[in-house]
C-alpha cells in the first residue's frame, strides 16, 4: 500500500482556515487518508480497475458508484455537475506546470512514462509539496493535492494577525466568505497594499 506518511503529516500542518477551504471546495477527499483498508481485499480489486472510466470491470457486471453514492462517501455534491471531464485526454505537462506552480524545466524533466501513462511520480510532488511548505506557500501546497485554490499570502506578522481574526469571523459567518475575502486580500498582498483596520472592516461588510 502506498505510503501516506508524509502528504498526512504537510496537511495537519495546514492552519483550521484553509482545511475549512479544502473542504468547501472538495468535500470529505482528506477522509480518505484516514480510511481502515484491508489490502488483501483493495489489492485483489484493484486487478479489476480500468483507469479511463473510472470503474471496476468485471466478467458480468461493472462496479462504479452512482451520483448519489458519491455524494454520501465524499460529501461533495455532483448535481448540476460534469462527473469525470475528458476522459481519454491527455493533460499538457505545460498546463500541469502551470497548476502546480512547478516550473516548466522541472515539470518537463520530471514528466515520466510507466508503461502507456505519463505522469510524476509521487515522491516527486511530495519533494516539491516539502519545498513549498518550507517557503509557507500555503495556496501552492493545496495545489500540489488537488485543483488550483486561491488562498490568503499575507507577509507581515502585525498584517497576518488582523487578516486572521478577520478570516475567524467570516468562517463563522458563512463558509464561502472565506474564499471570497481571500481572494480580494490576497490581491491586496501581491500590490503591496496593506489595508488600514479601518480598510478591513470595510472590506468585510462588502463580503457580507
Amino acid at each position: 500500500m502506498p505510503d501516506i506518511a508524509n502528504i498526512s503529516r504537510l496537511l495537519n500542518e495546514l492552519p483550521a482556515c484553509f482545511r475549512v477551504t479544502l473542504q468547501g471546495k472538495f468535500g470529505h477527499i482528506l477522509d480518505l487518508l484516514s480510511v481502515d483498508v484491508q489490502t488483501p481485499t483493495i489489492t485483489a480489486l484493484a486487478q479489476f480497475y480500468d483507469p479511463p472510466p473510472r470503474s471496476f470491470l468485471f466478467q458480468d457486471f461493472q462496479l462504479t458508484p452512482t451520483l448519489e453514492e458519491f455524494d454520501w462517501l465524499l460529501g461533495f455534491s455532483m448535481k448540476g455537475r460534469t462527473p469525470y471531464n475528458r476522459i481519454g485526454q491527455v493533460t499538457e505537462v505545460e498546463m500541469l506546470a502551470l497548476s502546480l506552480h512547478i516550473p516548466i524545466s522541472d515539470a518537463l524533466a520530471n514528466w515520466k512514462k510507466r508503461e502507456n501513462l505519463f505522469g510524476f511520480w509521487r515522491a516527486y510532488l511530495e519533494e516539491e509539496a516539502e519545498r513549498l511548505n518550507h517557503r509557507k506557500h500555503l495556496n501552492e501546497i493545496l495545489d500540489e493535492y488537488k485543483c488550483t485554490i486561491n488562498l490568503l499570502q499575507p507577509s507581515l506578522d502585525a498584517y497576518r494577525t488582523k487578516l486572521a481574526n478577520l478570516i475567524e469571523f467570516c468562517n463563522g459567518v458563512a463558509i464561502d466568505l472565506p474564499w471570497k475575502l481571500e481572494n480580494a486580500l490576497e490581491d491586496m498582498d501581491e500590490n503591496n497594499t496593506h489595508p488600514s483596520a479601518r480598510d478591513l472592516v470595510l472590506l468585510c461588510e462588502r463580503m457580507i
